[in-house]
């Protein structure tokens, strides 16, 4: 968490400046309801060229401070393609991390209360959820990353099941007892060994987990936790650290989709923080930053009614089914309030009807089987 807690690295900070400027520039939308087929990026970065720009700090200004330095920021421009094929590709994992420490007995009453509404917005996507919890004493059975053993004895829950029975017993399965827990909630490490355990030597401990992580299929992870990542006797490991997981799963799945989502105490939400019913510990900052960095969904653990938020995270989680994963989040490079992307289709014909979302293309239900082209620009951040 070391370097997530820095503010000293100044192109960083460029670069996130012109992520939120432009991201709030781009209004092209879509509603998707399916996936039309599976989606192959190739060729990316091979007709890359580097360009020079006359680059603005966030605030659109250059940088003359007196005795100070002009900062530039170069752009790289990106051409690549991609394949819609007729292949049916509707794959998505779930990974729901709950915190099972003593103080989550609401929250975990209203996800078990209401997850069906969650499933329901699954309907048509080929799905599997398991759960883990926040816990990391090693030698817990229920803890480190494994997997939550459900009521029919099986680890995984999937479109396959019966729904009623997917929501009957995963209500059964959230609802940890209180004094099953840490108190030293390390959802960002539960994330980490859960994904690290597919990579482990066979047992029934790592079986579980390679069976949750399809390499053909989409991620989506829920963290629900009323405290940040508190390691053991506060020291901090990169196991902790929320940009260390997300480098550990771009290198593990280049193009896998994946999304984080969390439901927790909200940055400077100070009325949730302090409720004295809900004994809630802290802001959430390392799963909030995990949720911005790659699209997710914030929801507040303080919600009267859950309903709400896990039907946005299940509607979302779905539409990321149907789209394409970029190098990196294109930018507006040359200044005219436009986020340099374009999206053709063989015949050169413009496609408009997408979603961009930082490093995220989602895509229109109705785009047919074929060969698209990208270009779009970055902030180059090879300095």
């Amino acid at each position: 968490m070391k370097a997530f807690f820095k503010n000293n690295l100044k192109v960083k900070n460029l670069k996130l400046g012109l992520i939120i400027l432009n991201f709030g520039i781009l209004s092209v939308l879509f509603n998707n309801c399916s996936q039309p087929g599976e989606i192959v990026l190739t060729n990316d970065l091979s007709n890359s060229t580097l360009s020079d720009g006359d680059v603005t700090t966030p605030d659109g200004q250059l940088d003359s401070t007196p005795g100070g330095t002009t900062n530039t920021i170069t752009y790289k421009k990106i051409s690549s393609k991609f394949d819609v094929r007729s292949i049916q590709n509707n794959k998505v994992d779930i990974l729901i991390v709950i915190d099972n420490s003593g103080s989550m007995n609401y929250e975990q009453v209203e996800m078990a209360n209401r997850f069906s509404g969650f499933i329901k917005n699954l309907n048509g996507l080929d799905w599997q959820i398991g759960i883990t919890t926040t816990d990391m004493v090693i030698e817990k059975p229920l803890s480190d990353g494994r997997l939550i053993k459900f009521e029919n004895n099986a680890f995984i829950l999937s479109s396959q099941n019966d729904p009623a029975l997917v929501t009957e017993l995963f209500s059964k399965a959230i609802q940890r007892p209180k004094d099953e827990g840490s108190s030293r909630e390390q959802g960002v490490n539960a994330i980490y060994r859960a994904i690290k355990r597919t990579e482990l030597s066979e047992d029934l401990d790592t079986t579980h987990n390679r069976e949750l992580f399809r390499q053909d299929a989409s991620l989506a992870v829920v963290v629900v936790s009323d405290a940040d990542e508190t390691p053991f006797e506060n020291v901090i490991s990169d196991y902790n650290n929320p940009e260390k997981l997300l480098s550990y799963m771009k290198e593990k799945w280049p193009q896998k989709v994946a999304s984080i989502h969390s439901i927790i105490v909200k940055s400077d939400d100070k009325v949730c923080l302090e409720d004295p019913l809900s004994k809630n510990e802290s802001y959430g900052k390392a799963y909030e930053f995990l949720s911005k960095e790659t699209a997710g969904i914030v929801g507040s653990v303080c919600e009267a009614d859950y309903s709400g938020q896990l039907k946005i995270m299940g509607l979302d989680i779905k539409d990321k089914v149907n789209s394409i994963k970029l190098t990196c989040a294109p930018v507006d490079s040359d200044n005219d309030m436009v986020i340099n992307f374009s999206l053709k289709n063989s015949q050169g014909v413009q496609i408009t009807n997408f979603k961009l979302s930082v490093d995220l293309v989602m895509l229109p239900e109705d785009l047919p089987p074929g060969s698209y082209d990208l270009d779009y620009s970055c902030v180059d951040l090879q300095l």
